[in-house]
């Protein structure tokens, strides 16, 4: 009976009580679970890049949740991961993907980072005798040794300048020569160093008068060739030679480069005691003054492929290396000049006779490089 009449005692009071502290009771029952939104945690350190230099090289850190979402709040928002650009960029090269570029930077090495040493690999351009290399970051320096003055590339005795010559500080850096021209334009305004006295000109790194300069197509000095020949002659052909046993000799990677020196000496089969060399073709006369052509010579077979004998008696012969005239000399000192010589036929006017009736050189053998010491042996033989 008492608990009825205290449950009737609390609701007369509920109905009782003002308006808003009834809502404050019902607030006050709502608020056992709050809002609780996701927070992130601090960020890593950043990760190793993926690249030491260049222009690819990326890094990343990442994030944990330092507090999850509850009773309804906002989940956390953005990547758990960041990534950045790092090491890019090469200060002595060029950058590509992971690493640079180092060409003409004097520098070597993935990122381009080392320095090249040019004055102990050589590839300095400081004079080789009296220029002293200095090695720099990125590059070197020349400069002349004592005793010596220049720009360290060209260096000459200071105060020493040959007959005819003086020295100056700022002299023609296009000094006056044989073969220079008036109207030259120079590159540079001047150079240290000898120059010519006036009314000199240089030639060979002499001061001489201007009437002693060879004459033009006279060439500068003679290169001396290695081998031993009696008879040498130059044409479209290439070189051609005899020696004093009549060997022939053919100087490789002379044909159709009349100024070249060539490689080496090749013996050809046969015997001829004057030789001539032409346009695609070789005159000669043997021992018997017999006369023949080289036949076959082109530029894959520039020391030709066989001999034919054409008729007729001659000591001596000559062929134009241009159009292949031929003249030639007798025993008794006649000159003769040979007809009909043409582009298609270099050698006579009429069709060669059938190959029975063809007087042969010897069998030829296989063309084999010819040593110095051959032609030494064979002229002293």
């Amino acid at each position: 009976m008492k608990l009825t009449a205290c449950v009737v005692l609390l609701v007369v009071l509920a109905l009782l009580l003002p308006e808003e502290s009834a809502g404050w009771w019902r607030r006050r029952r709502r608020r056992s679970c709050s809002r609780v939104n996701c927070a992130w945690g601090n960020w890593g350190s950043w990760g190793a890049c993926t690249a030491p230099c260049g222009n690819s090289g990326t890094q990343t850190r990442s994030r944990s949740v330092a507090r999850g979402a509850q009773c309804g709040g906002a989940g956390c928002s953005g990547s758990s991961s960041d990534t950045q650009a790092c090491n890019r960029g090469c200060p002595n090269g060029t950058p590509s993907g992971a690493s640079c570029v180092c060409t003409g930077t004097g520098y070597t090495g993935t990122c381009c980072d080392t320095d090249i040493n040019e004055c102990k690999d050589g590839s300095h351009t400081c004079h080789p005798v009296h220029g002293v290399c200095t090695n720099t970051d990125g590059g070197y320096t020349c400069t002349c040794a004592e005793g010596y003055t220049g720009d360290g590339h060209r260096c000459i005795p200071i105060n020493d300048c040959t007959a005819n010559s003086h020295w100056e500080r700022c002299g023609s850096a296009c000094p006056q020569t044989c073969d220079s021209s008036p109207f030259q334009i120079c590159p540079a305004v001047c150079v240290l160093g000898c120059v010519c006295d006036r009314g000199y000109v240089l030639h060979n790194d002499v001061c001489i008068l201007p009437d002693d300069c060879p004459p033009e197509g006279a060439g500068t000095e003679w290169q001396q060739v290695s081998g031993r020949l009696k008879f040498v002659s130059v044409g479209r052909s290439g070189v051609w030679g005899v020696n004093s046993n009549n060997q022939i000799y053919y100087r490789t990677g002379t044909y159709g480069d009349e100024a070249s020196a060539g490689t080496g000496w090749v013996n050809i089969a046969g015997s001829l005691k004057q030789i001539s060399s032409g346009n695609n073709i070789v005159w000669g006369v043997n021992g018997n003054d017999d006369i023949y052509i080289r036949l076959g010579i082109s530029w894959s077979s520039p020391s030709g492929s066989s001999w034919r004998h054409i008729p007729g008696k001659l000591k001596q012969v000559h062929v134009s290396p241009t159009s292949n005239q031929v003249w030639g000399v007798n025993s008794g000192d006649n000159i003769y000049q040979r007809t009909g010589i043409t582009a298609s036929n270099p050698a006579e006017p009429t069709p060669p006779p059938p190959p029975q009736q063809l007087t042969p050189m010897p069998t030829e053998k296989p063309v084999k490089e010819a040593s110095f010491g051959d032609c030494l042996s064979s002229s002293s033989s």
